[in-house]
C-alpha cells in the first residue's frame, strides 16, 4: 500500500463521518423544527381554544344575565298582578260594607216634622256609596273569574238591592206622611193641630215599624251571604 493510498483511507473515513454528522445534524434540526412547529401549533391551538372558551363563557354570562332580567321582570309582573288583586279584593269588601252597613244603620224612628227633609240626603248618600261599590266591583272582575264567586257576588248584590229598595220605599212613605201632615197643619186650628200631630206621629211610627221589621228580616239574609263572601275573600288573600 502506497503512502498516497494510506492517506486516502483516513480522509474517506473522515468524509464519511462528517457526512454522517451532517445528516444527523440535519435530521436533528428537522426534528427540532418539526417539534418547534408542533409546539407553536399547539400553543396557537391552545390560544384559539382558550379564546373560543372565553367567548362561550361570555356568551353564557350574557345569556344568563338576560334570562335573569327576563325572569325578574316576569316575577315582578306576577307580583304586581297579585298585589293589584289583593288590593281589589280588600277595596271591594270595604266599599260593599260602606254601602250596605250605612243603609242598615239608618234610624227611621228619629225623623219628625222638623227633620224629615233630611231624608233626601240619605238617598243621595246611598247612591254615592253604591257608585263606589260598583267601581270596586268592576275592578275586581279584572282578576276574579271564578264562577262560584261570580254567582255568590251576584246573589249578594240582588239581596242588598232588595234591602235598599225596601229602605227607600219606607223613607219615601215616611217623608210623604210628614209632608202631607205639614200641609194639613198649615190650615188647622190649635185643637186640630194637636189631633193632627198625634195622628201624624202615630202614622209615622207605624210606617217606620213596618219598614224596620221588613229590613230586619232582609238584613239576616244579606248578612249570611256576606259572611260567605268574606270567607272566600279571606281564603283567596291567603293564596296571594
Amino acid at each position: 500500500m502506497t503512502a498516497q493510498q494510506f492517506l486516502t483511507i483516513p480522509m474517506v473515513l473522515t468524509f464519511v463521518v462528517t457526512l454522517v454528522n451532517v445528516f444527523l445534524l440535519l435530521g436533528l434540526r428537522t426534528k427540532y423544527e418539526e417539534a418547534k412547529q408542533t409546539n407553536q401549533a399547539t400553543k396557537e391551538d391552545i390560544g384559539e381554544i382558550t379564546k373560543i372558551v372565553e367567548e362561550i363563557k361570555n356568551n353564557l354570562t350574557n345569556e344568563t344575565e338576560i334570562l335573569k332580567s327576563k325572569l325578574s321582570i316576569e316575577n315582578q309582573h306576577k307580583i304586581n298582578i297579585k298585589t293589584a288583586e289583593h288590593n281589589a279584593l280588600i277595596n271591594y269588601v270595604e266599599k260593599f260594607s260602606a254601602w250596605f252597613f250605612y243603609m242598615a244603620r239608618v234610624q227611621l224612628y228619629t225623623y219628625n216634622l222638623e227633620s224629615y227633609k233630611e231624608i233626601d240626603n240619605i238617598d243621595i248618600e246611598i247612591n254615592r256609596r253604591l257608585y263606589e261599590k260598583d267601581l270596586a266591583d268592576a275592578k275586581l272582575l279584572l282578576f276574579v273569574n271564578n264562577q262560584d264567586f261570580v254567582k255568590m257576588q251576584g246573589g249578594l248584590d240582588l239581596s242588598v238591592h232588595d234591602f235598599q229598595q225596601t229602605l227607600l220605599l219606607g223613607l219615601n212613605d215616611l217623608k210623604g206622611i210628614f209632608r202631607f201632615g205639614e200641609l194639613k197643619l198649615e190650615k188647622a186650628t190649635d185643637i186640630q193641630s194637636y189631633e193632627l200631630k198625634t195622628k201624624l206621629l202615630s202614622d209615622a211610627y207605624a210606617s217606620s215599624k213596618k219598614t224596620s221589621d221588613e229590613l230586619s228580616k232582609k238584613y239576616e239574609e244579606v248578612y249570611k251571604k256576606f259572611v260567605v263572601l268574606v270567607k272566600y275573600v279571606n281564603n283567596r288573600l291567603m293564596t296571594l
